[in-house]
């Protein structure tokens, strides 16, 4: 979103202001320096100006920084969750070692238990990244179209171009970074407890 607005003219009920609208946000810096070329090369008195919509008054920057913090609370709970598969996977090494050792006794080199390991993990983590993606998915396709009513706000709608309902966003690629990092985030606290498991000596395990 862009508004051009003339500055310093009084016209009366005449039109001072347009707004120009994008498809997404990632336009909207393109819009803004083309629509500044025109303003250069056709308005020589420099009357009007434009602005793209996140500059358009503190509460929109407001806003944005918001949107930042929420971002790294979403990260800071992806990494919390890795210490839970952290725990979970330990326990399961430690409730395993006997067949463990079975395993390296057998002729299983470390690199094959510890990516038997990661395997095992993987599978979990697609596990519970798809079934996380299917409610998750389902909330979030009601919210982005009922939206989520902001309390107080109606009468500030018009004046700082902030609506009344919040409406999430909803396609595949929101479902698709949710899937990945779920398996992403996975892999990576697994590696540690299957290098363990892969270090242990099939003779030590076994007397467990």
């Amino acid at each position: 979103m862009v508004l051009l607005e003339l500055q310093g003219v009084t016209m009366g009920p005449a039109v001072t202001e347009i707004l120009v609208m994008a498809k997404n946000e990632v336009q909207v810096p393109g819009m803004v320096r083309e629509i500044r070329q025109i303003l250069e090369a056709r308005d020589a008195d420099a009357r009007y100006l434009a602005e793209p919509w996140y500059q358009h008054g503190e509460i929109i920057s407001s806003l944005q920084m918001a949107g930042t913090a929420y971002n790294f609370v979403y990260f800071f709970v992806l990494f919390l969750a890795s210490f839970v598969v952290v725990n979970t996977m330990l326990m399961i090494v430690n409730e395993r070692r006997r067949e463990i050792g079975m395993m390296g006794a057998l002729g299983l080199h470390p690199g094959e238990i510890r990516q038997l390991f990661m395997y095992e993990g993987g599978i979990m983590g697609a596990f519970g990244s798809a079934l996380g993606v299917i409610v998750g998915g389902a909330v979030l396709k009601a919210l982005s179209t009922a939206g989520i009513p902001i309390p107080g706000t109606a009468s500030i709608d018009r004046a700082f171009l902030i609506p009344a309902k919040l409406y999430p966003e909803f396609g595949p690629g929101v479902i698709g970074f949710a899937f990945l990092a779920g398996i992403a985030v996975t892999l990576v606290a697994v590696f540690w407890p299957a290098r363990q498991a892969a270090a242990m000596e099939p003779t030590e395990a076994l007397r467990v």
